[in-house]
């Protein structure tokens, strides 16, 4: 027989899940903007290793694997002829971020799924 875990207010089993709930939510609503690992990590008061290693741990997928696959999502729901470029457009402001050297790479990434 599994034994229940004790649930935070909302429904989550810790407040790091919490914590996590909010900037899955964020990185939801804000995937065009330009941001950062730390710069997340900074804005909800965690260290940005802390967050990385709890993301991947909770969710299943590296930040900036999530945050692409998010952007590459939304992009499959623009109008055939804005998808790649405004995917590459949003992500090529965050290429220092997710470690690309040019669109070449991107544009490998969206074809690939």
């Amino acid at each position: 027989m599994m034994r229940r875990t004790p649930q935070t207010p909302f429904g989550h089993p810790s407040p790091v899940h919490a914590k996590l709930s909010k900037i899955v939510q964020f990185l939801n609503r804000h995937y065009e903007d330009p941001m950062s690992l730390q710069a997340v990590a900074g804005r909800i008061g965690m260290s940005a290793a802390y967050l990385s290693r709890t993301f991947r741990t909770v969710t299943g997928f590296h930040f900036v694997e999530y945050l692409n696959l998010v952007r590459i999502r939304e992009a499959g729901r623009l109008p055939d002829y804005f998808r790649l470029f405004r995917y590459v457009r949003s992500a090529s402001k965050n290429m220092p971020s997710i470690g690309a050297q040019g669109k070449e790479p991107l544009i490998h990434k969206g074809s690939c799924l």
